[in-house]
């Protein structure tokens, strides 16, 4: 059951600041199919309302938690799933920076989309 909530409360954020469908999509996309940049809400204006959402996170995480968490009475379970869910949020993101910044998808300024590092994003959520 802990997996679960781990991978609910993960969901949970990446779908609030707007990360869910980038980053499935990212997952999904084949070199076949042409650069990223090209795709259907993945152009730099989509990815950069999404990380205006994800930067909105990084400032109060806290914020952010599956009403059921609120219902748990171990404190240590909870701290648990936020950690570890915490670490997928950090995965998806390297992820996205990782596609964003490869040459192949096209994106122009890459740094003015993605300013922060995945370590920097790993730093603000520890």
């Amino acid at each position: 059951h802990l997996d679960t909530l781990i991978n609910e409360q993960a969901s949970y954020v990446l779908t609030r600041v707007g990360l869910s469908y980038i980053y499935n999509t990212i997952q999904q996309h084949r070199p076949d199919q042409g650069s990223l940049a090209n795709m259907p809400n993945l152009d730099a204006v989509a990815l950069k309302a999404a990380m205006a959402q994800f930067d909105r996170y990084l400032s109060a995480p806290d914020h952010l938690l599956m009403p059921q968490l609120n219902s748990l009475l171990s404190a240590t379970v909870k701290e648990q799933i936020i950690k570890q869910s915490t670490e997928l949020v950090c995965r998806a993101y390297a992820e996205v920076h990782a596609a964003v910044m490869n040459p192949d998808n096209a994106y122009k300024d890459p740094e003015s989309i993605l300013h922060r590092s995945p370590e920097q994003v790993k730093t603000l959520l520890s």
